[in-house]
């Protein structure tokens, strides 16, 4: 078994660098517990797993062994999950720092929540019918038909946060 570290992970890396240096600076200097603050740790904090599913999905890509492919399909489906859910965050975040009214993130959350949920449900059922992506027993990757639904999803966020 032999491991390379790739452009990929050298970018995930110097990106969880980057996110953990953020977390470290918005962490409870002064006060977390205020609604903009916590909702960026959120943020960075949903990064900081991606990045690292991403890393642990790079690292297992190449590796052959017996049922390597289920820790593979596992940090698949997790990171699919949480791609949209730190741009959720995001749009969270930009949503209290415009209105400042934290009332009114409680009041659209479920409407916030609607495409993440779509997403998590379709991360389910692509553990029984693949939709997003598939994964062989000899641990090789192949996109599905929908796959640019979850992509969608967190651009539908990013730009629903500059609107």
């Amino acid at each position: 078994m032999s491991f390379t570290v790739d452009a990929n992970m050298t970018a995930d890396i110097m990106s969880l660098i980057m996110t953990f240096i953020i977390m470290l600076n918005v962490r409870p200097r002064e006060n977390i517990s205020s609604p903009d603050r916590r909702l960026y740790f959120y943020s960075a904090a949903a990064c900081s797993i991606g990045i690292i599913l991403d890393l642990i999905a790079l690292a297992l890509k190449d590796v052959y062994m017996e049922n390597v492919w289920q820790w593979s399909f596992v940090t698949d489906t997790l990171y699919f999950i949480f791609t949209p859910a730190a741009a959720a965050m995001w749009l969270f975040f930009v949503d209290y720092k415009v209105y400042e009214d934290s009332s009114r993130i409680r009041k659209n959350a479920v409407l916030y929540s609607l495409p993440f949920l779509l997403n998590l449900a379709l991360c389910i059922v692509n553990t029984f019918k693949p939709v997003y992506f598939s994964m062989s027993a000899d641990n090789v990757y192949s996109r599905e038909k929908y796959i640019f639904i979850n992509f969608g999803i967190a651009y539908l966020y990013v730009i629903a946060a500059t609107a």
